[in-house]
């Protein structure tokens, strides 16, 4: 009886998708009704689906071909995900063929799948010819690395693919492929410390074209002159946008000079990621400075941000003069400090951060919620201003929304949220 009603309203949601955009399942098996009633969906002109993203999809070829020719006729999704759906043989075959054609998907990944040799040589074909395809997931999945070879030789022959994701173990096979190819910046494997310089000369071929730094480092045998490098180069990426670093080295002061020189100057960066070994509080007060004065970075996050008595002034700031940032983390603190945070009266436009708090027998809680209720009442104001966007007699009908109107509407942050 339970699969029966899940299939149920599965198929429901597919046969009643006027304005549907995304439709997520990631549970257990569906139901042959439930299949067909997907398939129905990615055949039909109404079909609105920019996000796909299934799970235990295909119980046999059959299944795989069926949908897979439905894919092939659809012209919305822009984002798709097959979890443990036995991708092999002809059903690899048909989704490399597809994937020839279609000018439509972005971002294909393909988790838990067991994927083989001739997947990888399927999608590495699929790569010739396709132009639309941004990035490719292939990581938690079980396979030989030489079988990736031939998948990573075809970025030789495709300039749009900019993220191919593999595995998160270092592999030396893969590390002196994509070294050869100076494919750092495309291919996201982990790496070593001494990875480091012949990834700061594969960014610096293609600074143009590169909008995304994904870097992971497994060791902590670093070379400082190496790491200032790296974060020199990224001051020479006109059109950065995305920035995540997860390394064991310590941000020595040289290293935040530059990134703090990218926060100053960047036109296009949006989102920083930091889970690094150390930064001092004097280094952190220098990057949240920077960030302050930044226009562009919706969400940051450094693991761990360690604010204190002598960085809260720095954090503030950021609240208070930062017109861009909406996202937070991760703020580990105390008590004292979350008071002077949630004292804040100006109005800001942050609408999340992620706590790390030092003592679970502190009695912070109020001080939390205080601040939860700011960021919560910062999400309320820009919906109303959206809404007053999409219908200027709101203003008439609820004067009292002008000033919510009048505080987010010039701000970056709010373009964002409304584009």
């Amino acid at each position: 009886h339970t699969e029966i009603t899940r299939d149920e309203v599965f198929c429901a949601i597919c046969n009643n998708s006027k304005h549907l955009e995304v439709l997520m399942y990631q549970n257990e098996t569906l139901g042959r009704d439930a299949r067909t009633a997907i398939n129905d969906l990615l055949k039909s002109e109404t079909c609105k689906l920019s996000r796909l993203c299934l799970s235990n999809m295909f119980v046999d070829e059959d299944d795989g071909l069926q949908f897979m020719q439905s894919l092939s006729g659809d012209k919305t999704i822009k984002n798709l995900n097959l979890c443990m759906c036995n991708l092999r043989g002809n059903v690899s075959r048909t989704l490399g063929n597809v994937l020839k054609r279609n000018d439509v998907i972005e971002k294909l990944s393909l988790p838990l799948n067991e994927i083989d040799a001739s997947t990888m040589l399927y999608l590495g074909e699929a790569l010739r010819y396709n132009r639309t395809l941004k990035s490719i997931d292939l990581q938690l999945n079980s396979y030989e690395f030489q079988n990736c070879i031939p998948l990573i030789n075809s970025l030789t022959e495709n300039e749009t693919l900019t993220e191919l994701k593999l595995t998160y173990q270092w592999n030396e096979l893969l590390t002196n492929t994509v070294e050869s190819l100076n494919l750092h910046d495309r291919v996201l494997l982990t790496y070593k410390s001494n990875d480091i310089l012949p990834l700061c000369r594969s960014i610096s071929l293609r600074l143009a074209q590169i909008t995304t730094i994904d870097v992971m480092c497994i060791d902590d045998n670093f070379d400082d002159v190496d790491v200032d490098q790296f974060f020199r180069v990224l001051n020479h990426l006109p059109y950065l946008e995305s920035l995540r670093i997860f390394s064991n080295f310590e941000m020595r002061e040289s290293m935040t000079y530059e990134l703090c020189t990218l926060f100053l100057c960047t036109k296009t960066l949006k989102t920083v990621v930091l889970d690094t070994h150390k930064v001092t509080e004097s280094m952190l007060i220098l990057i949240l400075n920077a960030l302050a004065a930044n226009q562009t970075i919706v969400r940051f996050v450094m693991d761990p941000c360690a604010i204190g008595i002598a960085s809260v002034e720095a954090f503030v700031t950021v609240m208070r003069q930062n017109k861009t940032l909406c996202h937070f983390g991760v703020l580990l603190t105390y008590r004292e400090i979350l008071e002077k945070i949630a004292d804040v009266s100006e109005r800001t436009v942050l609408k999340s951060i992620d706590f790390d708090l030092f003592s679970k027998y502190d009695d912070y809680k109020y001080e939390v919620y205080r601040i939860q209720e700011k960021l919560r009442k910062n999400v309320c104001t820009f919906s109303r201003a959206a809404e007053f966007l999409m219908d200027t007699s709101l203003l008439e009908r609820s004067p009292e929304i002008s000033l919510d109107v009048e505080h987010v509407l010039p701000t970056n942050a709010f373009k964002e949220y409304f584009c």
